[in-house]
């Protein structure tokens, strides 16, 4: 390989474009199918340089290495609203998780003689 400038459109970056063009297309493809009006596409670059040793020469150089993640997220949500809201008390019990009633009992006011 001779020298290549280090821009998005060269060579060493065909597969990120060539994957990036594949998920793109995915999703558009996606939120027409399911009529949805968003979705997400996250490209995470990586660039990691090592310090190397010429084997001819004995020069120290600077050997990159890119690396790439492409994800695509189109949220198709449902949802359901409920809930349970008792007066009750979750306890731990003989290895399960219980609910139990509350026993609020009968409140004293002032002080009783014994």
């Amino acid at each position: 390989m001779e020298n290549s400038l280090v821009v998005i459109e060269s060579p060493i970056f065909d597969g990120l474009r060539n994957d990036f063009n594949r998920y793109l297309v995915n999703l558009l493809s996606g939120l027409l199918a399911n009529n949805q009006r968003s979705g997400k596409i996250t490209c995470v670059l990586g660039v990691d340089i090592e310090e190397d040793v010429n084997a001819s020469s004995g020069e120290l150089f600077n050997k990159p290495s890119f690396n790439y993640k492409i994800s695509s997220d189109l949220k198709i949500s449902r949802s359901t609203d409920g809930g349970y809201m008792e007066d009750m008390e979750l306890i731990f019990e003989d290895g399960q998780f219980v609910l139990r009633k509350v026993d609020r009992g009968q409140q004293k006011i002032g002080f009783e003689e014994d």
